[in-house]
């Protein structure tokens, strides 16, 4: 289903890749840092104003509600807390895949 899968472990670089490609899903560790946090979710919110249809799955260290919420509200499809359970997050893709194929079928 993916034709092309693009990694940044900068957020200069992810803003790069993402101003210039539409993804259709990604996957961000949230920094717990304030100042790179609010970058993180300045990243989101761009990604999904720029294709509402991208699925945006968080993975975080926090489990505080506020930083969860923030995220919703920035737009992510998912969050899952630290130590990520492998099997939820397989499920969790496998559901999005699915769920794209159906409306593109």
């Amino acid at each position: 289903f993916f034709s092309e899968i693009y990694e940044e472990s900068t957020y200069k670089d992810a803003w790069h890749t993402f101003s210039i490609r539409t993804p259709f899903l990604v996957i961000i560790e949230l920094n717990l840092d304030p100042q790179e946090l609010i970058q993180d979710l300045k990243l989101i919110q761009s990604i999904h104003r720029k294709n509402p249809q991208s699925h945006i799955i968080v993975i975080s260290a926090s489990d505080q509600n506020k930083i969860r919420d923030n995220a919703y509200h920035s737009g992510i499809t998912a969050f899952l807390t630290k130590p990520v359970d492998t099997p939820t997050l397989q499920s969790l893709v496998k559901n999005i895949l699915q769920e794209a194929q159906g409306q593109y079928v």
